[in-house]
């Protein structure tokens, strides 16, 4: 989903996301820490921090967050954070 453009096309995204899960079935997604769109060697990306990840959210209807939290990338040559968001449909 960080290939998704925040304004316009992620909220769309989520609610088709939210559309297909059962009640009680649960959604996992990840960006990079940051607060834009971007654009990086041709490819565009959306970064959120926990703020926007909850805006998101609040736009679907009984959605419940069960766990937030940062990581840092793995991979040897990168440093960059990520936001890990667990959530479910209660509705």
């Amino acid at each position: 989903m960080l290939h998704f453009n925040l304004e316009t096309a992620l909220p769309n995204v989520l609610k088709r996301i939210h559309a297909a899960l059962r009640r009680g079935g649960v959604c996992y997604m990840s960006f990079k820490y940051g607060t834009a769109d971007r654009v990086k060697g041709g490819r565009a990306f959306t970064d959120l921090n926990e703020e926007q990840a909850q805006e998101l959210l609040d736009q679907l209807n009984g959605v419940r967050v069960l766990k937030q939290w940062i990581t840092v990338d793995q991979r040897p040559d990168r440093q960059e954070k990520w936001l890990n968001v667990l959530w479910k449909k209660h509705a």
